[in-house]
């Protein structure tokens, strides 16, 4: 929760900001009591400070206290003043508003214990709120016909039935990402809620769903930059990912339809099919059109006819006739080009060029015959 909607939750109770009033944005997961700097190494981040000055010898030691927290990306602090800290000092001041760390006061009167309830109260509706919201989302992709699992859970949540919905999904290229994919998600949400209300991020498996609704073609771009730039600083360097962006729906009923295809873009980003610039599926080309072919059938029956005896070639002779007719291809058939980049003989080019010919009854001197094999090649990306 934005650290300034918590605190509008207890303003009644003499809550009042002290500095770094520009960081009051920031996202609030819990609350930690803190009363020395070497307790402040239990604090994970996001957390608001509650400090009563009961640990504290001398004033000078709440300006190292302030700075040890400020180290573990705290969200705020909130300072009890009474019989252990009548004001709060002028360096310590100075030091949250250089920082935009956020720093307010309450009188003693007011028992800390009734501040946590309402905080812990707030922040654990808002965490129920967020599970809940993630599952329809989930349901609604999963289960798109079984519209009492999602439709109803998110008109609570203000997302309407006839909205457009938008979905874009980021897969992370390693092992056992489950915990990293919901950690991230967890962020990049929180991130994103400021700027950009009627969206949700989650995270299953290895993927991070994001999906933004009612937006403008020119909010969809910014929420796509905003996403990725996200991604990348939250992730470790260590971790790659691909990322797709699928058509803008017209109801909530074909979120699953967008999230398809955003799915199917970044598998081919994955799989070096297509370049990581290419994220939306309005811009794959020939790629949309094979996408768009529910029948996966008529799909398979095109590689049998196509490029499925060179499959079998290839195993069974332990060649490598499809390496040769891709890099053909892609070099728009010059055996020079394809030469140099599998580091082969031309003549070697040649012959293997022969032998795919003699097994599809192809010519691949042919535009059409190029072509047939090219959109061959192109399902069995989509398909693996």
């Amino acid at each position: 929760m934005e650290l300034e909607r918590l605190m509008h939750k207890v303003s009644h109770k003499h809550v009042r900001l002290l500095a770094g009033k520009k960081g009051t944005k920031r996202n609030v997961t819990w609350m930690h009591f803190v009363e020395s700097p070497s307790t402040s190494s239990f604090l994970n981040g996001d957390e608001i400070v509650l400090i009563t000055g009961i640990g504290l010898n001398r004033k000078e030691e709440l300006y190292d206290l302030i700075t040890a927290v400020y180290q573990h990306h705290v969200a705020g602090i909130l300072i009890n003043v009474g019989p252990y800290i009548d004001h709060v000092p002028a360096d310590v001041l100075s030091f949250c508003e250089e920082k935009n760390l956020p720093i307010y006061e309450v009188p003693w009167k007011i028992h800390l214990s009734e501040l946590m309830h309402i905080f812990s109260l707030a922040l654990t509706r808002e965490d129920q709120s967020y599970i809940e919201t993630g599952n329809a989302f989930k349901n609604a992709i999963a289960f798109p016909d079984q519209e009492i699992l999602y439709v109803l859970p998110l008109s609570h949540r203000g997302f309407q039935m006839e909205w457009s919905y938008t979905v874009c999904l980021c897969q992370l290229m390693a092992e056992d990402t489950n915990d990293t994919s919901i950690r991230t998600a967890q962020l990049v949400y929180h991130a994103l809620q400021h700027d950009y209300r009627r969206m949700m991020v989650y995270g299953e498996k290895n993927n991070l769903i994001a999906i933004i609704a009612n937006t403008s073609k020119e909010e969809l771009h910014r929420f796509t930059m905003d996403f990725t730039r996200l991604l990348n600083s939250f992730l470790k360097k260590e971790i790659s990912y691909s990322l797709g962006v699928g058509k803008t729906t017209h109801s909530m009923r074909c979120i699953y339809k967008s999230y398809r295809q955003a799915l199917a873009v970044s598998r081919l980003q994955q799989e070096h099919k297509i370049s990581k610039n290419r994220i939306f599926y309005s811009d794959m080309g020939i790629y949309k059109l094979l996408m768009s072919i529910d029948d996966k059938s008529i799909l398979e029956d095109y590689i049998q006819q196509t490029i499925q005896p060179i499959i079998e070639y290839d195993r069974t002779n332990d060649a490598s006739l499809m390496e040769v007719l891709s890099s053909y291809l892609k070099n728009d058939g010059s055996v020079k080009a394809t030469s140099e980049q599998l580091f082969i003989h031309r003549n070697t080019v040649n012959y293997r060029l022969g032998k795919i010919e003699e097994i599809t009854d192809m010519n691949l001197s042919s535009t059409s015959d190029r072509l047939q094999l090219t959109v061959g090649l192109m399902i069995l990306h989509i398909l693996t």
